[in-house]
């Protein structure tokens, strides 16, 4: 059986350790904003963050907006609450305001060194644009 081979059981046990390692980080970063807007930054270098990891932690938050960092980049990843049913602003389109781009539920922005100073900012201003798309959709 495959799963059973040495390297892949050495490899399985890598991604596994890697995941808690980011599931870990993401605890230490996670914040749950009043209007269900959960928020991070984490620097993920040497481990795995998973994009659904805010949700792990707030199941009932609406949408996840973070930075995550690594070395030579950082990503402002997006992401609507899949197991929530509800009109998701555009996430997609907000992204590609900043440089990035999506769909609909998803969105993100790639940040090369020359821009991750601006990165925290940038962020804050995508939240922003979520919160207030998000008010003038569910009034």
């Amino acid at each position: 059986m495959v799963a059973e081979q040495p390297e892949v059981r050495r490899r399985t046990n890598e991604v596994r350790l890697k995941t808690r390692e980011g599931l870990r980080l993401m605890e230490s970063s996670v914040l749950l904003t009043d209007d269900g807007i959960v928020e991070f930054d984490v620097n993920s270098e040497g481990t795995i963050v998973n994009r659904y990891a805010p949700f792990y932690f707030y199941q009932h938050a609406r949408y996840s907006a973070g930075l995550v960092r690594w070395p030579n980049h950082a990503k402002i990843t997006t992401m609507r609450n899949p197991w929530m049913d509800f009109q998701s602003v555009n996430l997609g389109a907000i992204c590609a305001r900043y440089g990035g781009g999506g769909h609909q539920r998803v969105g993100s922005i790639v940040l090369d060194m020359d821009r991750q100073s601006q990165a925290a900012e940038i962020l804050h201003t995508v939240v922003h644009d979520i919160r207030i798309e998000d008010q003038s959709s569910t009034t």
